[in-house]
């Protein structure tokens, strides 16, 4: 997957008509930028592979936070923090880009939004996807945030074991993850990498798929809801949680099928093994 002409108009347009939902934030607003670059020297992730020359293929930037910051030090995250007064939040996006990595862009570059994301500590983070282009110079993470940047491509996001989903003892709901190489990356990172994927690549931006972030968020991370939420925000979840567990039993099917090839496949060779005696 290129990072072209074809791949922004696709996303651009993919955007232009995905039916938006906000959320109301109790504290205070954020954003956070899905920054789209070319691959380049690749994402120095553990279980991906380093290209031999540049790679023009597609990429989002990921960071790796700075170890001294109070709140979730070391995980993965997407550029972004607060949205100031007087600021959009693809104002904020932008700003955060720049004194984030280094990557400073203009407002034509902002291609749309994606669903807001609420958290329990009463924030609402809106995602902002972002047309960055080659960016062949380096890029410099901001000690006091950031300990590393990596481009990962768009074609990791679009693995078959992705989402991962896992059962937790405190909630009805899995919990989703984003594999990427050997690892994966946690929420709310993980819900916005995977709506990106289903809306802006995919163009699954309806039905049960649609607004995958809140779905998301209410399943692994937000509280039950409040009087004076919106109340579609209860038939959000309950439809994220039906596609969850269709795609939990899929997941399940398919460790069985594959369980049951491997069975047959020692079978047939110590069958002949022996009949080889």
């Amino acid at each position: 997957m290129q990072l072209d002409a074809a791949l922004r108009d696709l996303i651009a347009r993919h955007l232009a008509t995905f039916d938006l939902h906000g959320v109301p934030a109790a504290g205070h607003r954020a954003a956070v930028a899905l920054a789209l670059v070319e691959e380049g020297w690749g994402a120095e992730f553990p279980g991906l592979p380093r290209p031999e020359d540049w790679s023009a293929q597609a990429a989002v930037l990921l960071t790796r936070r700075a170890m001294h910051l109070r709140n979730h030090p070391g995980q993965w995250a997407l550029p972004g923090g607060r949205v100031e007064p007087g600021e959009s939040a693809a104002d904020a996006a932008l700003r955060e880009l720049h004194e984030e990595v280094g990557l400073e862009l203009g407002p034509e570059a902002v291609l749309g939004l994606l669903d807001d994301f609420p958290t329990r500590s009463g924030f609402a983070i809106t995602p902002v996807v972002v047309w960055a282009g080659a960016v062949r110079g380096a890029l410099v993470p901001n000690p006091a945030e950031v300990a590393s940047i990596h481009r990962v491509r768009l074609t990791e996001l679009q693995r078959a074991d992705a989402p991962l989903l896992e059962a937790i003892d405190d909630s009805p709901h899995p919990v989703l993850r984003m594999p990427v190489g050997n690892g994966w990356v946690a929420a709310p990172t993980a819900a916005l990498l995977f709506q990106f994927r289903e809306v802006c690549l995919a163009g699954r931006g309806g039905g049960p798929l649609r607004a995958a972030v809140v779905r998301a968020a209410l399943a692994s991370l937000a509280p039950p809801p409040q009087p004076g939420h919106p109340a579609d925000v209860d038939q959000f979840g309950h439809e994220f949680h039906e596609r969850l567990r269709h795609h939990h039993g899929r997941q399940q099917r398919q460790r069985a099928r594959h369980g049951q090839r491997q069975r047959q496949h020692h079978e047939r060779i110590a069958r002949g093994r022996a009949e080889g005696h």
